[in-house]
């Protein structure tokens, strides 16, 4: 099973560091799937989320899944492309990062992909807590029946003790008549409490959700 299609963060700085910017990488291949012979393109955006800053080159690193690194280069054209010399003979997957430095600071941001030895073989399980509803068919159609998605707890939980939940519940709803199986992540941070991470707040509320999503 291949775990492929997520954007998260992985910088070390504080996740408010760098409020202004905005960095991501889009799969030219659905699901961020190829197959040996084919150049694996990433669609790079980097933007200030206001016009008070400046942008940066973006830099990029293939690893394994074992993390030894494969290859590494800037962006060049708005895009990350990966030649097929660039996995040195190697199929599986691999953990794409990459990021910007603005002054002291580190934005950096990693995703996954497959890269499959011929096209009979299916990843099982795409990583995508963002995708949208329109892409479920697609999903289906690569033959993946697990999709990740995700629900923050301060998102759903913004006045003590009441849960809005409808959203979730329509969303694994309509991946399951997708035949797409939710394969959901919760996290766990409120800044409703004074701790944010309030243990037994957090238990209450991920009871909810359990609950709730048990009668989808």
């Amino acid at each position: 099973a291949f775990a492929v299609g997520s954007v998260r963060a992985v910088t070390t700085a504080d996740a408010s560091a760098l409020p202004d910017y905005f960095l991501s990488a889009t799969p030219a291949a659905c699901g961020a799937v190829w197959y040996p012979g084919e150049t694996c393109e990433f669609a790079v955006n980097l933007k200030p989320r206001t016009d008070k800053v400046a942008g940066g080159i973006v830099r990029w690193k293939l690893e394994d899944w074992l993390g030894a690194d494969l290859a590494s280069g800037e962006v060049k054209d708005g895009a990350i492309r990966l030649p097929p010399a660039a996995f040195k003979g190697r199929v599986g997957s691999f953990r794409l990062r990459f990021g910007v430095r603005i002054g002291d600071t580190k934005l950096v941001r990693e995703t996954w992909l497959a890269r499959l030895t011929s096209r009979d073989v299916k990843p099982a399980r795409w990583v995508g807590s963002l995708a949208p509803e329109w892409c479920y068919p697609l999903v289906k159609a690569c033959g993946i029946g697990r999709l990740n998605t995700s629900t923050e707890w301060r998102i759903s939980e913004k006045k003590k003790g009441e849960y809005r939940l409808d959203y979730l519940v329509d969303r694994c709803t309509n991946m399951l008549v997708h035949g797409i199986m939710p394969a959901m992540m919760i996290q766990s941070r409120n800044e409703l409490y004074e701790d944010q991470i309030n243990k037994e707040a957090f238990a209450r509320w991920a009871a909810a959700v359990a609950k709730r999503l048990s009668a989808v």
